[in-house]
């Protein structure tokens, strides 16, 4: 599967799987990451999707 690190908007992200006109925005759970993506991608790229993934900015209660 590919996996391609890329910064969107200072945002650190993944793009995995294949070029596709279908895509999935993955997002984690609190103490997540980006790559606990892989195995769901594994699954949508079988499926003709491709996933992005990337990391919520640490939001802070003192807001």
């Amino acid at each position: 599967m590919i996996m391609k690190k890329i910064v969107a908007e200072g945002i650190p992200a993944v793009l995995w799987g294949g070029p596709s006109d279908k895509i999935y925005i993955y997002v984690h759970g609190k103490q997540g990451y980006k790559e606990y993506a892989e195995a769901f991608a594994k699954v949508a790229e079988e499926k003709g999707y491709q996933t992005l993934s990337f990391d919520l900015p640490i939001w802070s209660l003192k807001m």
